[in-house]
């Protein structure tokens, strides 16, 4: 049930993390999880909080980052301008927890 979390995101961090791939098994750092739930897409940068622009006609993108504010800006940068000539705005951030038990990873500033 969607919820005000503490980073600010109305989610339910848990339920979208882990269903966003389906999978059962641990995973001991975020980017293995990203690697798990996004097979075919590079990913960069590291942290917990993970933005995505799955535009048709441009390659999609993963970039994990350390902090909320950075990743809210870097979907607003992408929002704003464009992640490829054909961008229809297909651009979203994902709290990656890496298993229930987790405690939801700090904002930071």
């Amino acid at each position: 049930m969607p919820h005000q979390t503490r980073t600010g995101l109305d989610i339910d961090a848990r339920t979208v993390a882990r269903a966003a791939h389906g999978c059962d098994q641990p995973h001991h750092t975020y980017r293995s999880w990203g690697a798990c739930a996004w097979r075919s897409v590079p990913i960069t940068g590291s942290g917990p909080f993970a933005t995505q622009s799955r535009c048709p006609g441009a390659d999609p993108t993963v970039e994990l980052h350390p902090r909320l504010s950075a990743a809210r800006a870097a979907v607003r940068h992408l929002d704003d301008n464009g992640c490829a000539p054909t961008c229809r705005g297909q651009h979203s951030l994902t709290v990656i927890l890496l298993s229930y038990t987790d405690t939801e990873p700090q904002a930071g500033a």
